[in-house]
Formats: structure tokens, C-alpha cells, sequence
């Protein structure tokens, strides 16, 4: 595993939750199951033509290798880069998308074996479905030379629930890290759960009691330096009220104090008006932000294929942005 460059200013990681470290998607109304069919729809990809303007609304008959989708034989890998291969786009982005629940029962049938491959989470308990990944990047991170912080992301109501999980796991309620024990990552004070909100383009945190607590990016970073690690649930209404373009989503900043950055599945490099982020500097969005820097894509079959993916994707981010 690539180590992560030592600096004397901190890293915060900040990691989204539904469908990038846990399988199950409560803001879009997704089962267990349901993600499963999404995960692997949004790693099928399908021939995209040039003259394609319009992606969502486009109805695809073959895989990017030119393979019909109803052949058994010859269907492509599954892709995991961030990078979209020539004249493709997810089965996912499509306008197949609204078959992507069920999509190991129809198109990507072909597929079905690629689960049988994966590190499957376990399915009870507080652990539940949360992808082992994420445990291995933790206890790798707590012992890291750079001082790290962790803040959870979410558009939904999942934070109490990997604060349990993340919790247990620092005080070695984790069967597979029994002697792990970590108090800075342990969620036990009601301020480490924080609401973010938009007073047009300013954004802000609350207390889930409504209070606020920082407004505009400086007072936001100086109230998430207090903790080693704390949750956003961010606005979700905001984000759709402004068609889903990054800067309507959840800030990530660009500061001279310390190194940011997201985790997130909702990340498009390919399509940089439709994504779940944007880069913040100076109180305003960076209009086309350094791929791989501050905003890392997330396609889950990778760290459920390999669980020090976010470690080594971690690595190359922060090598990338030392070397600007």
C-alpha cells in the first residue's frame, strides 16, 4: 500500500455515506438489495455514439465493446476507474436508469457472479452493511504520522447510524479488530452531529436543534477543526433546487490550513454539471476543480474488491495536490 505524504498540516477526510461505505441508500429510498443491482449498473458500461447529446435520455443496445446487451458471451469487465472508457457511459447514466434496481435480473444477469467476488459486509448488527473498507482505512489513519480528521457526509439520516458503528469499532466491538481501541473516534457528544444549510450562496452549519453554530466557509472550517471526527447532514432540497449541480451540493474546501477530501459516489468527472460536490476557495466554487485532487470518485465495487482502495486513491490525492 502506498503511504500517505506526511505534511504538518492536517488531512480531513470526509467520506459520503449511502452506496460509497454503506450499502443502502435511505435519502433516495433504496433497499439493501436495490444497491447491490446499482453498484454493478454503475460499472456496466454500455456504447455511447458521438452524435449522443443528451445521455440520461439515450437507450442503449450494447456494451462499450460493442457486445449486445442480450449476448451471454463477450460482455466487458466491469469498470472501476474514475475515467470513462472512449464513447461510454455507465448503464447507470442512461436512460436505462430506471432499471438499475433490478438490474442483475435483466440486462446485467451476465454479472451476477461479480458479487460472489466481493467482500461482502455482514448483514447484522451495527456493522451491518457497512463495507469492511472503511474499517481498514480507520485503523490505518488513527495511527498516521499527518494528524487526520473524519467528517461522514450524508443527504439522508444515516450519521447516527455509522456513528454507532464507527464507535463500536473504536472500542473494539469490531470481531475483526478486537484490540483496536481509539477514543478520537469515538461519537459521544450531541455537537458532533451538524446540519449544513444555504442563505443563498453562503453556506452554514447547525446543531440538529437548529442552532447556528458557523455561517460562510472560515467559521465552517474553524468549528470542524474542534473535532476529530463529526457528521454533516447536508441539504438535499438545496442540491435538487439547483439541478443537481455541484455547487448547490456539499462544499468541500480548498485551504491553506489543512488538505480536504471527499469520498463520494455521486462524483462525475465525465459530467462536471451533474455531480453531488464542488471545490470551495475563497468563499466561491472553483469552477472546474483538479480531477483527483479534493473530490474522489467513488465506484463501490473497488473498495469492496479491495479494502485499502480508499488508502491508496487517498495516497495519489494527496500526491497529486503537493505536486501542484
Amino acid at each position: 500500500m502506498k503511504s500517505i505524504f506526511v505534511t504538518s498540516r492536517p488531512i480531513v477526510v470526509h467520506f459520503d455515506i449511502n452506496e460509497t461505505i454503506l450499502l443502502g441508500d435511505i435519502a433516495g429510498g433504496d433497499s439493501v438489495e436495490d444497491c447491490w443491482h446499482k453498484i454493478i449498473a454503475k460499472s456496466a458500461f454500455v456504447h455511447v455514439p458521438d452524435s449522443v447529446a443528451d445521455i440520461a435520455s439515450f437507450v442503449p443496445t450494447h456494451w462499450w465493446n460493442g457486445v449486445p446487451l442480450q449476448s451471454t458471451e463477450g460482455t466487458p469487465a466491469l469498470w472501476l476507474e474514475s475515467s470513462w472508457p472512449p464513447n461510454a457511459a455507465p448503464y447507470y447514466r442512461t436512460a436505462f436508469k430506471h432499471k438499475s434496481k433490478t438490474f442483475l435480473h435483466h440486462d446485467g444477469a451476465v454479472y451476477r457472479s461479480a458479487i460472489s467476488q466481493l467482500a461482502v459486509p455482514p448483514s447484522e448488527g451495527c456493522f451491518a452493511h457497512v463495507l469492511p473498507a472503511l474499517f481498514a482505512t480507520l485503523l490505518a489513519l488513527s495511527s498516521h504520522a499527518t494528524p487526520v480528521r473524519l467528517v461522514f457526509r450524508t443527504m439522508g439520516h444515516d450519521l447516527a447510524y455509522i456513528a454507532e458503528a464507527v464507535t463500536a469499532f473504536a472500542q473494539g466491538k469490531h470481531p475483526s479488530y478486537p484490540d483496536f481501541v481509539h477514543e478520537p473516534f469515538v461519537w459521544n457528544r450531541p455537537d458532533q452531529f451538524l446540519k449544513g444549510y444555504w442563505e443563498n450562496d453562503i453556506f452554514g452549519l447547525k446543531t440538529n436543534k437548529g442552532e447556528v453554530v458557523a455561517k460562510g466557509d472560515e467559521q465552517v472550517l474553524q468549528h470542524l477543526r474542534q473535532f476529530a471526527i463529526c457528521g454533516i447532514q447536508d441539504d438535499y432540497h438545496h442540491w435538487e433546487k439547483h439541478g443537481f449541480r455541484p455547487e448547490g451540493g456539499k462544499p468541500v474546501w480548498d485551504s491553506h490550513e489543512e488538505y480536504h477530501v471527499l469520498f463520494d459516489d455521486n462524483i462525475f468527472p465525465m459530467l462536471p454539471n451533474y455531480s453531488i460536490a464542488g471545490v470551495r476557495k475563497h468563499d466561491k466554487f472553483v469552477p472546474c476543480p483538479e480531477e483527483g485532487v479534493h473530490l474522489m470518485p467513488v465506484r463501490t465495487l473497488a473498495p469492496l474488491q479491495n479494502s485499502n482502495w480508499f488508502l491508496e486513491q487517498l495516497a495519489e490525492s494527496k500526491q497529486r495536490y503537493d505536486s501542484r
